[in-house]
């Protein structure tokens, strides 16, 4: 009876085990997979770079300096993208957390959850638009979803502005760029760990609600610093268009979000 006890526990191990190795090479497969199809997304659809100012025709003058652009200089072929994945609605730059990404918004909200931006299924997903906003990111809050990658992929490094104290105030921005030639800059003001459930999810209608989520998000940050507050009070106190990150948080399948909240400070035009 031992021995075949022992015969069974040891079948059970081997097989836990085996089905442990599986599970593990699936999640880093599907990792390495999702991040060759981005890589390659921002090779072949994205241009970086910034245009010299013309020299001074006189000899002796100085070359003009570098002229930089008040936003990340990237070009993306939103025509290319859209023969891809017609539902790509904008791109996402942020640098303080390598979020680097095309944005997609799909019928539902479950979707892209489990597909990359081609489509492809895969546990990585994309990152998506709340399918209830409209695409123009004019909504007084759009959401915008994406996993919490332990690799740090997808939104798997937003978590580093909670953790890491002070890289908010180094750079406080993220931009998207849309179709049309607009480059939307945003500046964060509020972050923090909620819950799934949380009316921090719930949709803004008309001004009052503005005020009184933007009281509440503020309420509820992590981010306290006022160094360069002025900048988003303004923008706040005009009831600028807000975009909200939402991630996952905690352990797996867990109902722990964290919130990211920024409000648009600047509008640019790259077709000027």
């Amino acid at each position: 009876m031992k021995k075949h006890l022992s015969t069974i526990i040891l079948i059970v191990f081997v097989v836990a085990f085996c089905y442990s190795g599986y599970q593990l090479y699936s999640i880093y497969h599907n990792y390495h997979v999702a991040e060759e199809e981005y890589d390659s997304l921002v090779e072949n659809y994205v241009t970086t770079g910034v245009t010299p100012a013309p020299a001074q025709g006189q000899e002796g003058d100085a070359m003009q300096p570098v002229i930089e652009e008040p936003y990340p200089p990237l070009q993306i072929d939103f025509t290319a993208l859209s023969a891809v994945n017609p539902d790509v609605v904008g791109w996402i730059y942020m640098e303080n957390c390598a979020i680097n990404y095309p944005i997609v918004q799909g019928t539902d909200n479950e979707f892209y959850l489990t597909r990359t931006f081609e489509k492809q299924v895969n546990s990585c997903g994309a990152i998506f638009m709340d399918n209830r906003n409209l695409p123009d990111f004019y909504d007084y809050n759009t959401f915008l979803y994406g996993h919490n990658m332990k690799n740090g992929s997808m939104f798997g490094r937003l978590k580093d502005l909670y953790r890491e104290e002070g890289l908010c105030d180094q750079d406080p921005y993220f931009y998207i760029y849309l179709a049309d030639g607009e480059v939307l800059k945003y500046r964060i003001f509020s972050y923090y760990i909620t819950t799934d459930v949380s009316d921090s999810y719930n949709f803004v209608n008309d001004d009052a609600g503005y005020e009184a989520y933007v009281k509440t998000a503020k309420s509820r940050s992590a981010y306290t610093t006022t160094l360069g507050s002025e900048e988003y009070d303004a923008a706040l106190a005009d009831h600028s268009a807000m975009v909200t990150l939402s991630t996952c948080s905690g352990p797996s399948n867990g109902n722990q979000r964290f919130l990211v909240h920024g409000v648009c400070v600047a509008d640019y035009n790259q077709t000027n």
